[in-house]
């Protein structure tokens, strides 16, 4: 009977121990998500328009730019935390990569995007905000505030780089930009007085692709003079 009684209490503690370690993990996710939020609506959006907006819901750009109130009761998972804290450390991981290129003798540089406007200044835009590689910016003549990922040249050419993160599944499939992330460099294009030429690099653990079409180039012109024009225009009408 002894030894049944040692059985019983050490299933007891066991399962009192499980119970502790899945309470924890419980208010572990609670609060990982809890804290997102707070960042996320700590404060308002600027009363700006954002280049990643210009191919979404015209809905959400006008509430942004009207300044309403953030729904701060909207559903995230910790998966979702967790898949966007994994794509700002990517961010950052690849920016510092470009930075180090030419060190290593590659024809890249990393341009100051500060210096690179004075040197060729677009009416309007200005930097707002240097971080240690993104940098913030503004653009006074359309009402744009964004963070730009980057600013290159490749053997001596200037380029946007922005940076896009998604899963495996996702980036398998995947052989060229959405229709919005188009629309989003074309943004940028037109604030940095850059031409719409667009190309689009793949990397992945083991798969790097590039595409650089014709067709791609069209879309970029059109998304530039059509799409942000007029997203911007109809939130200015209402």
């Amino acid at each position: 009977m002894s030894k049944l009684r040692d059985i019983a209490r050490m299933i007891n503690e066991y399962n009192r121990e499980k119970n502790l370690a899945e309470e924890f993990g419980l208010y572990l996710n609670e609060a990982i998500v809890r804290l997102y939020r707070e960042e996320k609506t700590s404060r308002k959006p600027s009363k700006h328009y954002k280049p990643s907006s210009m191919g979404g819901c015209l809905r959400n750009i006008f509430f942004q730019i009207v300044g309403a109130e953030i729904d701060k009761s909207s559903n995230i998972s910790v998966s979702e935390v967790g898949m966007a804290e994994s794509g700002t450390d990517r961010h950052l991981r690849l920016q510092n990569a470009i930075t180090q290129m030419a060190r290593l003798g590659y024809p890249v540089e990393w341009v100051d995007i500060e210096e690179y406007l004075k040197r060729n200044p677009v009416p309007g835009t200005y930097v707002t905000k240097k971080g240690r590689f993104e940098s913030k910016l503004r653009n006074d003549v359309f009402n744009l505030s964004f963070l730009l990922d980057g600013l290159i040249k490749v053997k001596g050419v200037p380029a946007i780089v922005e940076i896009k993160t998604e899963a495996g599944f996702k980036f398998n499939m995947r052989y060229e930009p959405e229709e919005n992330h188009i629309i989003q460099v074309a943004c940028y294009s037109l604030c940095l007085g850059l031409t719409t030429s667009f190309s689009y690099t793949k990397i992945g653990i083991s798969a790097i692709k590039n595409i650089c079409s014709t067709r791609l180039r069209k879309k970029i012109s059109r998304g530039s003079s059509t799409s942000s024009r007029t997203a911007i225009t109809t939130c200015e009408k209402i």
